[in-house]
């Protein structure tokens, strides 16, 4: 049955894709279809000098526009993603007054009330929709979904013809499917292949290097054993060198049983190994868990440059190995100039693998081989050479040129030792802040190095060593007993939250002591300074802003309230918890890359209006943020070649342009209080069917090795985002069961009232051991063994919801 209405109402969706309004619907630039941003061209030929060491190696061709914003170390400056998105805000005038609360009676009728009455909807939970227009019903065994295809399904079959309600969060976690399939696609069919033939090229430069004498040849080897790790973890059957065997096979071992902190056989500098565990969609197939282990290994490792001997800041590692850091960062360079994979430059397939996933995540927070280029250029000369690498005087050059290039936002967690500080090396173009100094030790390059988003940078801000002692009652969420004192180890989703304007945030975090630190205020004023003001360009630099940029608009909405329950605080805490549980879906998508009326008693009853079939969250601008996200999804991979016209992933992109489109419109609708049309009122009745059917295209983008669906179209799933080395934990965000949300709606054009249900997101947040992060396998058998407690602020809409002695879910 489902599959029947999947395949006849999938046609729907997208035929209503060019039914929408002409303001929504808004064509790509034409600058940007005449002149899409250029791949980076292949390198200018070699100047010839003494053998591979002493080549001459010109400036690369102009990098693509998105790579040239590397150095602002994806801050969100202009990217050149920026072209592919086009939003017109929905044009309405807004009619219709919210009724008074409480509300005098609930719209009753009897085969309604008794399906109700079997979703867990109790006199408790009835009172709660009196008092406040709506209320969420949790712990509900007549609603248990993580599937919100399923979950449509069951309320459109259930007796009484009860509407449904469309919330925000099932747009949100529709795009999150959207984006995790086609990112899930693009790894396994294009950068998964891509990565190893580009390291089999590199490890071919790296072999024959290897053969030099001097400082050029021991950098080589240890490149070839950086290249040797990370095809071995890419592919197990790969080969390594025999003089750096045993490092690789050492270091795949301590990646294997990941464990925690250890040094690392290859660099000989501390690892958290415990980062190595497959999560996220990374879990799904085979070939994702190698991928996900090859990148993070890229990602991670860092040619430290910053020397133990350093003034202040002092560096991580000696001078030594610092020297021989950089000199394997230039020898990199010089390799992905002169390599070929494809038939042309090895940077080309360096480019369209960083390119295709910085659109979708960011600019990498450390240096990139594109930045070292111009160390070198201004250290060595713009013809330099890897000969110079043979002077001691030059190569220092060269290494104290990387260590003045940026800053990264974010750091490891290595301590270091106290030394002394030799001459000073060349000032960096930004002024340094005391959270600039604590960076400072770890600024190298990384190849595939792990990307910049800003709620990481604001979460940074806002725990030690910015955010100091405690000065409340109790024992806070936040609190890390740590060597200065009971300090703010950990942020909150809540953090994030009141940065992006959610009303609600701020005070729960007070109600709950997370603020009551020294210096909490200040942090936050400064961590707000990360967020650009609404409308600007950077909210649209990729598809993780340009998400954020949508989650901002569902926590604080344009459109004004013209229902009762959009009136009260407890709305604005359902928001937030959907808000919040698609943040937990985004970081989890992106983990391998990235650092919510009636009449007055006495008064006449006016006669019923038939009420639509479904009622849709009166929040145009979301659903029309999310249409516009899709189509730069869209326009962006087809301007890198990543998706066919006509094929599988633009069809799925397609048909959730058509349906974010129909919503937006009927969302306007119903701000200027018109009553659904005869044609809204179909596409209402059909939602079910074109949500199963777009589920089911989703699920097909991709499959397992036995052919099933690799895709998740579950809604539990978990990400952690923050490390604390002192607590030996991790910070857990996780999308939680759908749980049932039912709201007395005014009938657009009417006075009269009606009920409506349908499944809203839920969000939860934990500590958990450092050595125990978390795949969506564990998260769901956890919440089967013992089920999350929800947090107390949620107690404002959710029923049952029980005292809460702690919010954390998991023992």
């Amino acid at each position: 049955m489902r599959f029947l209405l999947a395949c006849l109402l999938v046609a729907l969706a997208a035929a209503c894709s060019r039914k929408v309004s002409p303001s929504a619907d808004v064509p790509p630039a034409r600058a940007a279809e005449a002149a899409p941003p250029a791949e980076a061209g292949p390198p200018p030929d070699a100047a010839e000098g003494k053998g591979d060491a002493g080549r001459g190696v010109p400036p690369a061709a102009e990098p693509p526009a998105s790579l040239g914003q590397a150095v602002h170390g994806g801050m969100g400056a202009p990217s050149g993603f920026e072209q592919f998105y086009a939003y017109e805000a929905p044009a309405y005038r807004a009619a219709g007054a919210p009724p008074p609360l409480p509300l005098a009676d609930l719209p009753r009728n009897p085969a309604i009330d008794t399906t109700l009455a079997g979703l867990g909807v109790d006199a408790e939970a009835l009172e709660r929709l009196r008092q406040s227009g709506f209320v969420v019903v949790a712990s509900n065994p007549g609603f248990r979904f993580d599937d919100l295809g399923d979950a449509f399904e069951s309320l459109d079959a259930a007796p009484g013809d009860l509407p449904l309600y469309v919330s925000v969060d099932a747009a949100l976690h529709l795009y999150h499917l959207a984006f995790d399939g086609l990112l899930m696609k693009l790894e396994t069919e294009s950068l998964s292949p891509l990565l190893g033939r580009l390291l089999d090229a590199l490890r071919a430069r790296a072999a024959e290097a290897s053969a030099t004498a001097g400082i050029v040849g021991e950098a080589a080897l240890r490149n070839l054993a950086v290249l040797d790790t990370a095809r071995r973890l890419l592919n197990p059957s790969a080969t390594a060198d025999d003089r750096v065997r045993a490092d690789v096979e050492a270091e795949v071992a301590l990646i294997d049983a990941r464990a925690g902190s250890a040094p690392s056989p290859v660099f000989g500098i501390d690892e958290d190994y415990t980062q190595y565990v497959p999560r996220g969609h990374y879990t799904r197939t085979e070939a994702l868990t190698r991928y996900f282990r090859a990148m993070m290994w890229l990602g991670r490792m860092t040619f430290l440059v910053r020397a133990e001997d350093d003034p202040e800041p002092r560096g991580l590692v000696s001078r030594p190995l610092a020297r021989r850091f950089a000199a394997q960062s230039l020898l990199f360079v010089q390799w992905l100039r002169e390599a070929q994979v494809d038939g042309t430059a090895a940077l080309h397939a360096w480019s369209r693998i960083y390119r295709t996933t910085a659109f979708f995540a960011g600019f990498a927070d450390d240096l990139t081989p594109i930045e070292v280029a111009a160390a070198a250029e201004r250290a060595l000369g713009e013809l330099w050479s890897v000969s110079a690498l043979d002077k001691p005087d030059r190569l220092e050059a060269l290494r104290l040129q990387i260590a003045a290039q940026r800053v990264p936002k974010l750091q490891g967690g290595v301590v270091f030792e106290e030394g002394e500080a030799p001459a000073e090396p060349p000032p960096l173009a930004e002024q340094l802040t005391p959270a600039d100094q604590a960076i400072l030790p770890y600024v190298g390059l990384r190849l595939f190095g792990q990307r910049y988003v800003p709620d990481a940078e604001a979460m940074a801000r806002l725990a030690f060593p910015n955010v100091t002692l405690h000065r409340g009652e109790g024992t806070p969420f936040t609190l890390v007993a740590g060597a200065a004192g009971p300090v703010r180890g950990f942020s909150r989703g809540l953090d994030v939250m009141t940065l992006l304007g959610a009303p609600t945030a701020r005070g729960h975090l007070a109600s709950m002591g997370d603020d009551a630190y020294d210096g909490y205020d200040a942090a936050l004023a400064g961590a707000a300074e990360v967020f650009p003001p609404a409308g600007d360009v950077r909210w649209h630099s990729n598809l993780y802003w340009a998400w954020l940029d949508a989650l901002r608009e569902t926590v604080g909405p344009a459109a004004p309230a013209t229902q009762a329950f959009q009136t009260t605080p407890a709305w604005s805490d359902r928001l937030l918890d959907g808000a919040l549980a698609s943040w937990a879906t985004l970081r989890h998508d992106t983990i391998l890359y990235v650092k919510q009326a009636t009449a007055p008693k006495g008064m006449p009853v006016p006669p019923a209006a038939e009420p639509p079939p479904a009622f849709v969250d009166p929040y145009p601008e979301v659903f029309a943020k999310l249409q516009a996200l899709t189509r730069m999804t869209l326009r962006a991979l087809a301007d890198m070649r990543l998706v066919e016209d006509g094929g599988e992933a633009a069809a799925v992109l397609d048909a959730f342009d058509g349906l974010f489109g129909r919503l937006t419109a009927i969302a306007v609708a119903e701000v200027e209080d018109r009553p659904a049309t005869a044609d809204d009122r179909a596409f209402l009745a059909s939602l079910p069917g074109v949500c199963g059917g777009l589920l089911a295209q989703v699920a097909h983008l991709l499959a397992t090795g036995d052919g099933r669906p690799a895709v998740d179209l579950r809604t539990t799933l978990v990400a952690d985002v923050m490390t604390n080395v002192d607590a030996n934990e991790v910070l857990e965000e996780a999308s939680g069961p759908l749980e049932l949300l039912v709201a007395a709606v005014r009938v657009p054009g009417s006075s009269a009232l009606f009920l409506a249900a349908g499944p809203v997101l839920s969000y939860f947040e934990f500590r958990a051991p450092i050595a125990s992060r978390l795949a969506d396998e564990a998260w769901r058998a956890a919440i089967e063994s013992s089920p999350p407690v929800a947090a107390p602020w949620t107690c404002s809409y959710r029923v049952p919801c029980p005292p809460a002695a702690a919010d954390q879910p998991l023992p």
